[in-house]
């Protein structure tokens, strides 16, 4: 059932859909390299980090996260 919401929506509106498996180990395993890219201290940003990762993995160059969307309404 995992991913299946975003798969329905994928073949509802013809998009591609990929999905990247992300287990507890391989992000420990990474861990260093996310802190590493961390620019500012951020609640976020190793999210951000494993999103972005796993968005390249698949050849996205650009991806928008909606991180910030409510600034137009003062957060």
């Amino acid at each position: 059932m995992k991913g299946s919401f975003a798969r329905l929506a994928a073949n509802r509106f013809k998009t591609k859909h990929k999905e990247v498996p992300l287990s507890g180990e391989s992000m420990v395993a990474r861990l260093d390299e996310a802190l590493a890219a961390l620019d500012q201290p951020t609640m976020d940003g190793i999210n951000t980090y494993f999103v972005s990762w796993a968005a390249r993995q698949v050849g996205l160059k650009v991806a928008l996260s909606g991180l910030g969307g409510d600034e137009l309404f003062a957060g």
